[in-house]
This record gives C-alpha cells, sequence and structure tokens, in this order.
C-alpha cells in the first residue's frame, strides 16, 4: 500500500520509459492527465450518486407510506471517497508491478 501512494505521488511515466520518442512537455501533459483521473470520477460519481439515492429513496419511501427523510452523512461518505481511492490504487499497484517486469520486446522478438 505505501508503495502505491509513493507510485502515486510520482509520474506514472517518465522520459526514460520512451528514450525520447515523446518530447518532455508532452509527457508532462500527459502525466498531468493521469493524475487527476481518479478524482474527477470521485467528483462526478459522488454527487451523481447522492442525487440518485435520494430521489430513489424518496419514492420508495413515498410508497411504503413513510416520511421520506432523506439524510446525507458527508464525513462518512468522504472517508468511503478516500477509502475506495487508496483501495483502487493498492490494487492497481498489483498488475502494474507485473507488467513493469515484462519486456514486450522480448516477447514479441520470439512470436
Amino acid at each position: 500500500l505505501l508503495r502505491a501512494i509513493e507510485r502515486l505521488c510520482a509520474p506514472p511515466l517518465t522520459s526514460d520509459d520512451f528514450e525520447t520518442f515523446v518530447e518532455p512537455p508532452r509527457l508532462k501533459l500527459h502525466n498531468d492527465a493521469l493524475a487527476v483521473r481518479p478524482f474527477a470520477g470521485l467528483v462526478v460519481g459522488v454527487p451523481l450518486g447522492i442525487g440518485v439515492g435520494r430521489t430513489l429513496w424518496t419514492q420508495f419511501a413515498t410508497q411504503l407510506g413513510v416520511v421520506p427523510e432523506v439524510s446525507t452523512p458527508f464525513v462518512t461518505l468522504t472517508i468511503i471517497s478516500v477509502v475506495a481511492l487508496v483501495v483502487a490504487l493498492g490494487a492497481a499497484a498489483i498488475p502494474a508491478r507485473a507488467a513493469r517486469r515484462v519486456h514486450p520486446a522480448t516477447l514479441l522478438h520470439s512470436e
């Protein structure tokens, strides 16, 4: 898990990975775009989930004849979002570590 957090702090792609195939400004742009994706998913997914959940609960409670009191625990949602992000990074680190050891040129040459 600590290794996954270290990888999050470091850029996913370095200039050594491409050996002058990609210019450094373009590589920086790509790394910045990759760094934003997990947070963008949370920013869109959590409010969308809250909205859909409130709507469905209101409809369900109305059908049952119960007062549709909706309560949203924002602290709990924040903690769950952070834990989900850390677990996703940890889960992604396992196949990434295996893929890092593979040398594509050698594998493709043998075929």
